[in-house]
């Protein structure tokens, strides 16, 4: 199994489906496209974090792979950077053998997040894994205002819907992951509550087949998270994608659309 994630800390919103597929004895690789860097935060400390976070879920340090760091990826900017991220993360897997493919929900919450969620399409487009790739909601400010969002569920994706229920499970054990990333306090003040929500009272995991979308199109209608939050509009991401899609997914995306309905 295979997860592609933008930031060392987005492993938090899988680790339910990281810590199941690690106990039905599948090597899990994770690998994170960027240096991790905003705000001046020190990418050797944030992988670090990671390191200790995965470590606990069962994830073997050999099989963590902080591609953006090693490509010096920097964080915000993931979306400006396509070709070079998708082939030095096609390098650092190699002949692996990838059963199927986990992203970033495409939701509009955060730039890198969706530029994550292009990159693993591309890289299942070239290795035919398409049908086998999956994508699971992080955080978007879908039907929300200003700077507020909502976590582990959003706009309705394309493809199908698969929510899993964690009853039985310790869900405690990853509400509270959080705390292993210190870096990261102040993110974590606003995203704690929801993913608490999430796993203690809804108890629930939510993943969904891909459907790509070439180009990729607005991921909901209004404002977009990153929009308000980054000041990045659509338009411009779609510019950086676009081509990179086009050329990189292709046909592919088509073919896997076709299959899917």
């Amino acid at each position: 199994m295979l997860f592609v994630v933008a930031h060392q800390d987005d492993e938090c919103f899988m680790s339910t489906r990281i810590a199941r597929d690690v106990a039905r004895g599948h090597r899990v690789l994770l690998a994170v496209l960027t240096d991790g860097s905003a705000g001046c935060r020190n990418p050797k400390s944030r992988d670090a974090e990671s390191r200790r976070v995965l470590a606990r879920l069962g994830v073997e340090p050999r099989d963590i792979l902080f591609v953006g760091t090693d490509a010096r990826i920097p964080d915000g900017k993931l979306h400006l950077h396509l070709d070079r991220a998708v082939d030095a993360l096609n390098e650092a897997i190699g002949q692996t053998t990838v059963d199927r493919i986990f992203t970033c929900a495409y939701e509009g919450g955060h730039q890198d997040h969706d530029a994550a969620h292009v990159i693993a399409l591309a890289l299942a487009a070239e290795r035919g894994m398409l049908h086998r790739t999956w994508q699971m909601p992080l955080y978007n400010g879908f039907r929300t205002r200003w700077k507020f969002f909502r976590i582990g569920t959003g706009p309705p994706p394309a493809g199908r819907n698969y929510t899993r229920s964690l009853a039985g499970e310790p869900v405690r054990s990853h509400a509270f992951l959080c705390r292993h990333y210190p870096s990261q306090w102040r993110s974590w003040i606003g995203l704690f509550p929801g993913l608490f929500f999430r796993l203690f009272v809804a108890r629930r995991e939510t993943v969904a087949a891909v459907l790509p979308i070439v180009p990729p199109r607005r991921p909901h209608p209004g404002d977009l998270l990153y929009e308000r939050r980054a000041g990045l509009t659509f338009d411009e991401f779609c510019a950086s994608t676009g081509r990179f899609s086009r050329e990189r997914i292709g046909d592919a995306a088509q073919s896997c659309v076709n299959s899917r309905r």
